[in-house]
């Protein structure tokens, strides 16, 4: 079996120089308060909340910042003849919650773009993953890998990375199912230009926690490095060695409900690479950690925000809260996906 993982560099690896912390809009459209239109399936909704702490050191200068966003999106699943799972899945808003001055204007851009791209993926009868498609048409959320005053390697979500959230989020428990039990998955992950990921992930279930069975993993995986000219980017690279260190999470599992509650992730990475522009080597030495959190809910957290906050008629993307509705509302916002 093959899964996929979320790691730094596919969610997103950045190194710049610069300071400072700005927040950005909502950027989204109508909540999907009835199913999707030619669907009769269970809709659910997927809210992924990222946070990234980065360091990068480039000729002997170093540049830190810290990232964080969340997408919010409509899951719409219809149960085949065999058992298996055909799913619809909507980006419905994304929202930049933390950047730099330098790098604010380019994430908005690229979560921008990302509202209203759609995938479609099929789940055999044990839940695994068998077939993912994305839209042709959705923009690439990468960055532009440049060399000057600073390293800039800027991504969001990559393909792999929708996969593992898909993977997490129709997620079924091995049976029988006893504390103690554990079980293994390989694991493949592309990382750009960067090379790959391999090894396998280690899932262990612990017994119950309130209303919720969890399922700790963790992840052993070895760095492979890229090949000579496997990318297109400005300069190559002659030489890479990344190491993790912690590398896991937590699968919250609801039996009542039949399916993933949330799921909370975290991934440390570190390592120094050459490359080569112009004929002049240079040394980086990057380090990140990386940790993600995922809820799946039954209504549109958007709406029940706008209740709470007194605008029971208040559509996102179709109507901009005032700076007094947004004091009010954004303290609930940051609890519900903190």
């Amino acid at each position: 079996m093959k899964t996929w993982l979320a790691l730094p560099g596919a969610l997103g690896l950045l190194c710049a120089i610069t300071g400072g912390l700005q927040e950005a809009a909502v950027c989204g459209q109508t909540p999907s308060q009835n199913q999707p239109a030619g669907s009769s399936g269970k809709l659910l909704y997927q809210e992924v909340v990222v946070a990234q702490k980065s360091a990068c050191r480039v000729q002997g200068l170093d540049s830190r910042f810290d990232l964080r966003y969340s997408v919010l999106s409509s899951l719409n699943s219809n149960e085949r003849n065999n058992g298996g799972l055909d799913v619809a899945q909507k980006i419905e808003a994304a929202k930049l919650l933390q950047a730099d001055g330098a790098t604010q204007a380019l994430f908005s851009d690229l979560l921008r773009k990302l509202t209203g791209t759609t995938f479609t993926m099929r789940f055999d009868p044990g839940r695994e993953l068998v077939r993912f498609e994305e839209a042709k048409d959705r923009p690439q959320a990468a960055g532009r890998p440049a060399v000057g005053q600073a390293l800039l390697l800027a991504s969001l979500i990559d393909q792999d990375g929708w996969k593992e959230l898909a993977q997490y989020s129709f997620f079924q428990p091995h049976k029988p199912l006893r504390p103690g039990t554990r079980w293994e998955q390989s694991i493949t992950h592309s990382w750009g230009f960067l090379g790959n990921w391999t090894g396998h992930v280690s899932f262990k279930y612990t017994g119950q926690q309130g209303e919720l069975q969890r399922f700790p993993y963790t992840f052993k995986l070895t760095y492979v490095p890229p090949k000579a000219d496997a990318h297109a980017v400005p300069f190559s690279i002659s030489r890479a060695s990344f190491k993790h260190g912690e590398a896991g999470g937590t699968i919250y599992f609801d039996p009542g409900k039949g399916r993933v509650s949330r799921v909370e992730e975290r991934f440390h990475v570190k390592g120094q690479m050459s490359i080569e522009v112009l004929g002049q080597g240079l040394p980086v030495e990057l380090a990140e950690e990386q940790s993600f959190r995922v809820r799946l809910l039954d209504s549109d957290p958007r709406l029940q925000r706008a209740i709470e906050a007194g605008r029971p008629g208040f559509q996102p993307g179709r109507e901009s809260p005032g700076p007094q509705a947004k004091k009010q509302q954004e303290p609930k916002a940051e609890a519900e996906t903190d």
